[in-house]
C-alpha cells in the first residue's frame, strides 16, 4: 500500500509472504518518495489491515522515485524492515547487507531514526561548512556527517578564484557562475584545512563534497564560502546544484602539486604517484597523515619551486625512488591500471 504523513512522507509499504520464526510477516517500508506509482493501492490508515485490497507487488517492480518528502533535508530512501505491520518491531536492515556483501549507503543519520538504512547515490555532504581568515591563509572546517557510519573514503576540496563570476551576465548570480578545480583531497577523519600561499586582494571561493567507497560525490556543502586575503573579508553564497559542469576539467596531475612542478604537467611519474596515493594511502591512519600533509605543503612548495632549476633538480633527486618503489608495489599489486 502507499501512504503519507508523518516524518516518513510519502511512503510504500509492503507485506511479504516470508515470516519470521514466530510466524509474522515481514514488511518492508520505503519513505521520503516524490513519487509513487499511481497502480499502487492507497490507505488513509497507515496500520490498515485489509491485506486482500493491497495491490500485489512483484519482484523489481518500480514502486516509486526517492526524494525529500517528510523532513530529510536531502533526497534519499529511507529503508526500514519491520516484523508484524506498520511501525512494529523494527529490525537492522544493515546486518542483511552486511552479510550479502553489499553496502548500499549506510545506517540512517539526520533524524531518520535507529534501524534504518539511508539508501542514496552517494554519501551526505559534510555540515556545518564555514571558512575563517587567519592571514595570510584561509581556514576551512566542517562537520564529518555520519563517517562513521558510511564508507567515506575522502573529502575533496575545491577552490574558484572567481573570474567567470565576474563577466557573467546579469541574469546569472555569483554563484551559478564559478567553475570550480580540485584544491586537496583529505581522509575522512579531517575535519579542517588551511589554504596557504594565497595573493592577496584575489577573492577565492570554496566548497567541499564527501566521496563514497564507489568514487561517487555527494552534493556540495550547504554553502559556498568566500574570502578575500588582506582585506579581513569573508561570506558565503547559497550553493548551487553539483555536478560536472561546475568542475575544471581535471587532469593526472591535479592535487599533486610539487610532483608536476618537479616532472611537469601530465608526465607519467605524476600519475604514478597519484595512482599510489589513491589505491594504498588514502583511507588508513598514517597514509591519511602523510596526504594531509601533502595536501597542506604542496601548493606553497610548488610555488617556491616553479622557475627554480636548481631546486626541481634536488627534488627529482629526493623523488626519483619513491617513484620507483611506487611503480614497483604498484605492479606487484596489479594497481598499475
Amino acid at each position: 500500500m502507499k501512504s503519507s504523513g508523518g516524518g516518513y512522507g510519502d511512503f510504500v509499504l509492503i507485506r511479504h509472504d516470508e515470516t519470521d520464526e514466530k510466524g509474522s510477516n515481514y514488511f518492508t517500508l520505503y519513505s521520503h518518495l516524490s513519487n509513487i506509482e499511481s497502480s499502487i493501492a492507497y490507505r488513509s490508515d497507515r496500520s490498515a489491515t485489509d491485506y486482500e485490497n493491497w495491490t500485489p507487488i512483484s519482484r523489481r517492480q518500480k514502486i516509486g522515485v526517492a526524494g525529500d518528502t517528510g523532513s530529510p533535508g536531502l533526497i534519499h530512501l529511507h529503508f526500514e524492515v519491520q516484523v508484524g505491520g506498520y511501525a512494529q518491531n523494527r529490525v537492522d536492515p544493515y546486518d542483511i547487507y552486511k552479510t550479502r556483501n553489499f553496502y548500499p549507503g549506510g545506517r540512517s543519520y539526520s533524524g531518520c531514526g535507529k534501524n534504518s538504512l539511508w539508501l542514496s547515490e552517494g554519501p551526505p555532504p559534510p555540515g556545518e561548512f564555514s571558512i575563517s581568515l587567519e592571514q595570510p591563509s584561509i581556514k576551512l572546517s566542517w562537520l564529518s556527517i555520519g563517517a562513521d557510519v558510511w564508507l567515506i573514503r575522502l573529502f575533496r576540496i575545491y577552490v574558484s578564484t572567481g573570474s567567470e563570476a565576474s563577466t557573467a551576465d546579469a541574469s546569472t548570480s555569483e554563484a551559478e557562475a564559478l567553475r570550480f578545480s580540485l584544491l586537496a583531497e583529505v581522509s575522512p577523519e579531517s575535519t579542517e584545512y588551511t589554504h596557504t600561499g594565497l595573493t592577496e586582494g584575489v577573492k577565492y571561493y570554496y566548497t567541499i563534497v564527501s566521496v563514497g567507497a564507489e568514487g561517487g560525490e555527494s552534493e556540495i556543502s550547504s554553502k559556498i564560502g568566500w574570502a578575500v586575503p588582506g582585506t579581513g573579508e569573508f561570506g558565503e553564497l547559497d550553493p548551487v546544484p553539483w555536478g560536472p559542469s561546475r568542475i575544471e576539467p581535471e587532469t593526472d596531475d591535479s592535487s599533486c602539486f610539487i610532483a608536476t612542478a618537479v616532472y611537469g604537467p601530465g608526465e607519467s611519474k605524476v600519475a604514478i604517484l597519484k595512482r599510489f596515493r589513491d589505491s594504498f594511502l588514502v583511507g588508513n591512519g598514517p597514509g591519511n597523515i602523510v596526504v594531509n600533509l601533502y595536501s597542506g605543503l604542496s601548493p606553497s612548495a610548488a610555488e617556491i619551486l616553479e622557475g627554480r632549476s636548481t631546486l626541481r633538480f634536488m627534488a627529482r633527486l629526493h623523488l626519483s625512488p619513491v617513484v620507483r618503489v611506487a611503480e614497483w608495489i604498484l605492479n606487484l599489486c596489479g594497481e598499475r591500471g
